[in-house]
């Protein structure tokens, strides 16, 4: 198994600020492959070479540098990251290749493209790269995140990884427990604690001691697979056994623990439902009550919207687009939000008015299509107007027009009932106060 380090010195060191150091260590990738060129590097033939052009090169080999030194005074090394002697303080390598050939008796921090640990005996191992090896070497424990990670040495506790494919060798021992997440899973090797998995494939031919726990798609347990506790799974087949596995435990399969997405797809749609009726209710409720309020006023509007649809349009547009731009001018002006606020509320509350003058205008060409004109009394404009809105709806429901249709019908009943306000209040103001209706 190996010798562990001083469990004193281990407690310690994992009290050390890890995710500042992972943190430092990603910089200093990013840095090394903002500036490092593309392809093998070559030198120039003509000295002038090294100056003509657009000075790439010069300046990026400058900026390098100048990150080299300014990490290097934090124990980062950038570029092909390499100890290849003995350290007995954290180091933290970045680079393209990251090779580590000589004990560390910290932790080790590293970020590259390929990163491996040789024969050598290092701390707690955070390592992110697209290939990372553990090759004969030894890490107290081990984090890694990767493509391609493949343990062919020696954890001392956890292994905690993330991967598309991870490989623990059949010569590869884990004392402690795994976690692991990967598109495949295989483990030939030897795993002191417990197994918990989530990936694609799983497949087991090594020696587990703890209870194992996977959640894949496929399950395949060797010839070789000695498994000494319990085995629980997720996957829609059962587990695929060779006759020489020896499995000790029990085999329980359990449900995937996933809430049930029909179930909860129909409940955002009812409640959509619910919140769309409610709204609309509500709306319903409010224009009834205006109608009530002011049926003179609302008979008038409509008809003036009705009878010169075109003149309502422009006016409609017209009061749109400036009273927008006023309320807009507000907003960012010295008249401050409040200003702002208050003007489209008012741009708010004109159109909830201007829709029960559109409702009750198709409610009005409605009526005069089955009775003829005339002038409805209070009691049955109620029942226009709804009749109005829920005609509407129907046009809006036609596809490509009716939705343009709807916008111009709005559009026109904001002209007429602007228009109708407009002709009361310079009544109102040469007769002198009197009421709305």
């Amino acid at each position: 198994m190996g010798a562990r380090f001083d469990t004193a010195q281990k407690t310690s060191r994992r009290r050390r600020p890890i995710a500042s150091a992972a943190l430092l260590a990603l910089v200093a990738l990013v840095a090394w492959l903002a500036v490092a060129p593309s392809g093998h590097s070559q030198t120039p033939s003509d000295p002038a070479q090294s100056t003509e052009g657009d000075g790439r090169g010069t300046a990026g080999q400058a900026l390098r540098e100048r990150a080299e030194d300014a990490l290097s005074e934090r124990g980062v090394s950038v570029g092909d990251g390499t100890v290849s002697a003995d350290r007995d303080d954290m180091q933290f390598l970045a680079g393209r290749t990251v090779t580590v050939t000589q004990d560390v008796s910290d932790d080790l921090v590293a970020a590259g493209r390929t990163v491996t640990i040789q024969g050598a005996r290092v701390g707690t191992a955070i390592i992110a790269g697209y290939q990372i090896l553990l090759d004969g070497g030894v890490a107290s424990d081990m984090i890694a995140a990767a493509s391609e990670l493949n343990i062919d040495g020696q954890v001392d506790d956890d292994l905690l990884a993330a991967a598309r494919h991870l490989k623990i060798a059949s010569n590869a021992v884990v004392a402690g427990d795994v976690r692991a997440a990967a598109e495949t899973l295989e483990i030939n090797g030897h795993v002191g604690g417990s197994l918990r998995a989530a990936a694609r494939r799983v497949i087991l031919n090594g020696d587990i001691i703890g209870k194992v726990d996977l959640a894949a798609q496929e399950i395949v347990i060797g010839e070789t697979a000695h498994i000494h506790a319990d085995i629980t799974y997720r996957s829609p087949e059962p587990p695929k056994i060779a006759e020489g596995a020896t499995l000790d435990g029990e085999l329980l399969r359990k449900e995937f623990d996933l809430p049930n997405l029909r179930k909860a797809g129909f409940a955002l749609i009812g409640l959509g439902v619910v919140l769309a009726v409610s709204w609309l209710g509500s709306v319903l409720v409010m224009l009834i009550a205006f109608q009530l309020a002011f049926p003179a006023y609302a008979v008038k509007a409509a008809r003036r919207a009705v009878e010169r649809p075109l003149a309502s349009l422009g006016l409609g547009i017209a009061f749109g687009a400036i009273g927008l731009i006023l309320a807009l001018i507000a907003t960012v002006s010295v008249l401050g939000l409040p200003a702002g606020l208050a003007l489209f509320t008012l741009l708010a509350l004109i159109q909830l008015i201007a829709l029960g003058t559109t409702g009750l205008g198709a409610g009005l060409l409605l009526r005069r299509g089955l009775r003829g004109s005339g002038h409805p009394r209070v009691a049955s404009q109620i029942g226009w107007l709804v009749a109005g809105l829920f005609l509407l709806v129907v046009i809006a429901l036609i596809p490509y027009v009716g939705g343009l249709i709807l916008i111009l019908a709005q559009i026109a009943g904001t002209g007429g009932a602007v228009t109708e306000l407009w002709a009361r209040l310079r009544a109102s103001s040469s007769r002198g106060p009197t009421s709305l209706p």
